[in-house]
């Protein structure tokens, strides 16, 4: 991107009145939570895609962020499909 890392922090927190690392947090917990309701994977394979090595501290990181467990929140939305309008499924290449 060949910017440093004040005029980056500087663009976002003018913008959008986030820091980078809270909006690579938000982008990485909206997918977590969508392949955790759509999704039969394990919480280990997961915590992989999303760039994890180990579970715990994906677990760690959901928990701090969402207030529950991701195996409560997919036992919780387990079923609960079409939720989202035709064709609102989103992926990392839904970034702004």
């Amino acid at each position: 991107m060949s910017l440093t890392y004040g005029r980056l922090h500087a663009v976002c927190q003018r913008n959008l009145n986030k820091t980078p690392l809270q909006l690579i947090n938000n982008r990485i917990l909206m997918e977590a939570t969508f392949r955790l309701k759509e999704s039969s994977s394990s919480i280990q394979a997961i915590a992989n895609s999303l760039g994890y090595q180990d579970a715990s501290q994906f677990s760690h990181f959901f928990k701090k962020e969402v207030g529950i467990s991701p195996s409560q929140f997919k036992r919780i939305h387990s079923g609960k499909k079409g939720n989202a309008p035709e064709g609102a499924k989103q992926d990392f290449s839904d970034w702004p």
